[in-house]
């Protein structure tokens, strides 16, 4: 299949309804191409000949997953298949995220002319975020524009030198405060891919230029794309810039330029995002769990049999059939996965080298270099953290290059916990965190617990502790912020800061 359009949404509070109500925005979208959705209890609908649309839930141990997918003829070129999927996952470690993708599947061999076809991202993914709270780096993923004013500049520097995932487009205001481009129209066509900013007047423009730097900011009544990992030291070619002679003519806006934003953003997300592994890997645990059932049932019939061995020769060959059919085909879906992780592991590591590709413009040292000085920070800056001598020995032992964003991390989680002191949380601590941009975990795994409990414990306030709520980083390097929350005292306690510890993943 080529890939068309693909986007991954974060959910906020994946603990609550918004998996739910995910679920039920796509079947009711759906449903409305055909005049209404498929008889409850069917998980394979023709709605029309030709077109086809299957669903499944699967769940083991606290995950869960639903994953439609939907394959219609393409409007124009009969020798052609659309193909959607949807993905809504939720884990027990407290991570939530829906995964939607399109592509193009060929009916037959034959070398045709291309179609014209231009990408375009499904009207299912406004009504997405526009039910459930998604976010990124700490933003709301949205259909509209995100207006900031000159007030808001340092909030738009944190933003773009932050961890977010998805690019962002800056739209300028002219010297007459007026935005030429069409930014309304290119945040609903980038909806899910990227962030759509548009700095309302000439202080806005001026202001988030002092910020960035003004060989790296956008221009009066220009457009510019920012790529994640963005870094003062990126050659400001890395970041394509239009100028308003660009954007904008006599006629109007011109088109060319929201058209080569919208091939660029979409050409790096079909590259970078891939169906989500979660949704087999809990198939396959299900089918486990389910070929453990069948086991035991095999085991009480064999005791059965033993007692009374003409009575069930027939049914003991038809078992254990049924036992070798779904051998072959556990350790075929094992075979895939296999696969499936190598090419993601090889197009992972394929952007990250054009992504952090040494350049000739010169370094700068940042702010805070390492991890240990990261930690002296925390320990005499941020009041309701608690960095315990373990986590102290952890950092210093750990190599990490980006120390800077994990000082941003420790700030964000200062924040959180001093809200939480102040008894002024919106929600629960972990749907803040993850709200002010933290990658946080409610908890370690029951599996982790059992097997590595030892290595979560730590002492504090004359106590046993074990460690559990964490901040993780991934990437080219990983890392994990391991703490304790204490309710008493309504304090965070950091444990580990370092590589991960003992859990089911290694």
């Amino acid at each position: 299949m080529r890939r068309t359009y693909a986007c991954v949404l974060e959910l906020a509070d994946p603990a609550g309804r918004d998996p739910v109500s995910a679920r039920a925005v796509t079947k009711r979208w759906l449903g409305a191409m055909y005049g209404g959705w498929a008889a409850e209890g069917d998980d394979q609908w023709v709605p029309e000949p030709h077109a086809r649309v299957s669903w499944r839930i699967v769940e083991h141990l606290g995950d869960s997953a639903f994953e439609l997918v939907w394959t219609r003829p393409h409007d124009s070129d009969p020798t052609l298949w659309r193909r959607m999927q949807v993905q809504v996952v939720t884990t027990a470690d407290g991570d939530g995220r829906i995964v939607v993708i399109e592509g193009l599947e060929s009916q037959d061999r034959t070398v045709r002319s291309r179609t014209p076809d231009t990408p375009s991202g499904p009207g299912l993914i406004r009504e997405l975020v526009g039910t459930a709270h998604c976010v990124d780096g700490g933003w709301r993923v949205q259909a509209t524009p995100h207006r900031m004013g000159e007030d808001r500049a340092i909030e738009v520097d944190a933003f773009v030198r932050g961890g977010r995932r998805l690019p962002v487009v800056m739209f300028a205001a002219d010297g007459a405060s007026r935005v030429s481009a069409d930014a309304d129209r290119a945040a609903a066509e980038l909806v899910g891919l990227a962030h759509v900013v548009v700095l309302t007047d000439p202080a806005s423009v001026s202001a988030v230029a002092r910020e960035l730097g003004t060989r790296r900011a956008v221009v009066p009544g220009g457009v510019r794309l920012l790529w994640p990992d963005w870094r003062s030291v990126d050659p400001p070619e890395r970041h394509r810039l239009w100028r308003a002679e660009d954007v904008t003519g006599p006629d109007g806006p011109r088109p060319a330029v929201r058209n080569m934003v919208r091939a660029l953003v979409f050409d790096a997300a079909t590259l970078r995002i891939d169906d989500d592994p979660a949704v087999a890997r809990i198939a396959r645990a299900e089918s486990a769990h389910e070929l453990g059932e069948r086991r035991a049932d095999l085991a009480r019939l064999e005791r059965a049999v033993a007692e009374d061995r003409a009575v069930a020769h027939e049914l003991v060959d038809e078992y254990q059939n049924e036992l070798r059919r779904a051998d072959d085909e556990v350790y075929r879906l094992e075979q895939a996965m296999e696969r499936e992780h190598e090419l993601r592991v090889r197009a992972e590591n394929a952007y990250l080298q054009l992504a952090t590709r040494p350049d000739d413009a010169p370094s700068r040292a940042d702010e805070v270099r390492t991890l240990t000085e990261a930690v002296r920070l925390a320990k005499s800056r941020l009041d309701h953290l608690v960095v315990l001598p373990e986590a102290e020995r952890s950092a210093r032992a750990w190599h990490y290059d980006r120390a800077d964003l994990v000082w941003a991390d420790l700030l964000r989680l200062e924040a959180v916990a001093a809200d939480w002191a102040a008894d002024a949380l919106q929600g629960d601590f972990s749907a803040e965190a993850r709200r002010r941009g933290l990658d946080w975990a409610r908890d370690i795994s029951e599996d982790a617990k059992a097997k590595f409990g030892d290595e979560y414990l730590r002492r504090y306030d004359g106590h046993t502790v074990q460690l559990g709520p964490h901040i993780r980083r991934a990437g080219r390097q990983i890392l994990r912020i391991y703490c304790y929350l204490d309710r008493a005292h309504r304090r965070v306690v950091i444990g580990h800061i370092g590589g991960h510890l003992g859990d089911r993943t290694i």
